[in-house]
């Protein structure tokens, strides 16, 4: 048996799956909300869930981890999480992909499309990925923008053939594209996050750090310390 895992938390929870490698199908695919210092516990839940299944985190030999776009601090947990927990091991192997590339591979086509990921980038904007797809294979196109509503939404929707979001940004995407046009959006309830350990890629070993920045970053003025 070889196992390979993907871990993601991009939304306000972190997904978690494990396939067999040489049966080519996914043991299991674990969901959790999991937000500020809930966090703490995602190791332990991860040891779980692998015991439920009669496996140790150990027997995992290669790891590929969601880059986004997403929450930053949730991005930068994951990969310092299996970064940490990989370190010197021999014969086991580390990787990132986008997280939106899950989205799309979980999308029935038989034809070529392109597909635009959506993210709530809050203050009334969402972040966009794009993405093709041929029903087998899919792979970004190098097209990410911050979407508002107007003009900029009615391009997007006017350049791609698919959308798909995770269903708890559903109402970011209906005040930048509108009910009727909301409702063309595939939705997913969690990120099929296993569709990553499919992907083929030639990345093993890179920096784990790189993630899926879309929009600048901004300086926010600290906050005054109140004296007592």
């Amino acid at each position: 048996m070889r196992l390979s895992a993907a871990l993601d938390l991009s939304v306000a929870e972190v997904a978690f799956a494990v396939a067999d490698l040489e049966k080519g199908c996914v043991v299991f695919e674990e969901f959790v909300p999991m937000i500020g210092r809930t966090s703490a516990g995602m190791l332990l839940w991860m040891k779980s869930c692998a015991e439920k299944h009669g496996l140790s985190l150990n027997d995992i030999v290669e790891w590929t981890v969601g880059t986004g776009p997403g929450s930053f601090t949730g991005l930068r947990l994951v990969a310092a999480l299996v970064s940490g927990f990989t370190f010197q091991k021999e014969g086991v192997k580390t990787r990132t992909l986008p997280t939106a590339l899950a989205l799309a591979a979980g999308l029935s086509e038989d034809k070529s499309v392109s597909v635009a990921s959506l993210h709530d980038g809050r203050r009334n904007e969402l972040l966009m990925f794009g993405m093709k797809s041929d029903g087998k294979t899919v792979f970004e196109n190098g097209d990410t923008r911050v979407v508002t509503p107007g003009e900029e939404s009615e391009k997007l929707i006017a350049t791609y053939d698919r959308f798909v979001a995770v269903a708890s940004d559903k109402n970011a995407v209906i005040k930048t594209f509108g009910e009727e046009q909301a409702e063309q959006v595939t939705y997913f309830d969690h990120i099929p996050i296993s569709n990553l350990i499919f992907i083929e890629s030639d990345n093993w070993g890179e920096d784990m750090t790189d993630l899926v920045y879309i929009r600048p970053a901004v300086f926010i003025e600290p906050r005054k310390i109140r004296e007592v």
